[in-house]
């Protein structure tokens, strides 16, 4: 059994989901960071998946998301979403967290282990930084980004790429929040990361592409995973995400907890 706990952190009253074990199996918290659009509750299978196995799990929603203080997210820049992860370690968490994040939240983990003391990085899904982005957008693309972007029913489907009851989708598309056009065309234009200054472990899992996986996995010198019959999405809400939760355990008992 684990106890659930949630909390508004900041002056951006950042939104927070604990799930804290009645026995704790290990000291070593875990931190998930969403992706664009996202929020800390969809991390909710993950969430419970491991406080049940004994890990202290923390999610949380990044300024102007889902049950955080709406904001003008059209301001938001990319380094507004490193601070939130580390106002919610120095705040709530308080010693170095392992970092499970997925898509956009991948890419912020990236950036904020570069600055600080991380114990574990998983990347799922994960954007990648421009020392391997393969191609960076053109600037008549970025500026084809507007301010905002909406989310929408029929991509949220698209990006599960499965069969799934409409009451359940009609939940997670009410969580969904605009995402900031700002921080888009920065990812698209390539985040710098210094790879030299990130020494902890890192394991890539990957479904959207083998190529992306390697080129991940090669420039973290890291453990790496590709599962075909997944889409981007469905790593969170699929069918399939305890295959990956499991995937991701036992590497962190692995590597982690030896």
């Amino acid at each position: 059994m684990s106890r659930i706990e949630s909390i508004h952190v900041g002056p951006y009253r950042l939104y927070v989901e604990s799930h804290i074990p009645d026995r704790i199996q290990t000291h070593i918290p875990l931190l998930f960071i969403h992706g664009r659009h996202g929020s800390a509750v969809d991390w909710k299978g993950y969430l419970e998946f491991f406080s049940q196995r004994g890990w202290r799990c923390h999610a949380l929603s990044l300024r102007g998301h889902y049950r955080s203080r709406p904001i003008n997210i059209a301001e938001v820049h990319f380094a507004d979403y490193v601070q939130d992860v580390k106002e919610i370690v120095d705040q709530v968490i308080r010693q170095p967290p392992i970092i499970i994040g997925f898509s956009m939240g991948g890419r912020i983990a990236q950036k904020y282990s570069e600055s600080h003391q991380v114990r574990a990085m998983v990347l799922l899904n994960s954007t990648e930084p421009k020392g391997t982005m393969p191609e960076l957008a053109s600037p008549a693309l970025l500026q084809k980004i507007p301010e905002v972007l909406v989310p929408n029913r029929y991509a949220l489907l698209k990006a599960i790429g499965e069969h799934m009851d409409e009451q359940e989708l009609d939940r997670i598309y009410r969580t969904l929040s605009k995402e900031s056009g700002m921080v888009v065309r920065e990812m698209m234009a390539g985040i710098e990361v210094d790879r030299e200054r990130i020494s902890c472990p890192v394991l890539v899992i990957d479904t959207d592409s083998p190529a992306k996986c390697k080129r991940l996995a090669e420039f973290y010198n890291a453990e790496s995973i590709f599962l075909e019959g997944i889409t981007h999405s469905g790593v969170i809400w699929g069918q399939r995400w305890q295959e990956i939760a499991t995937e991701i355990h036992k590497w962190l008992l692995k590597t982690c907890t030896s």
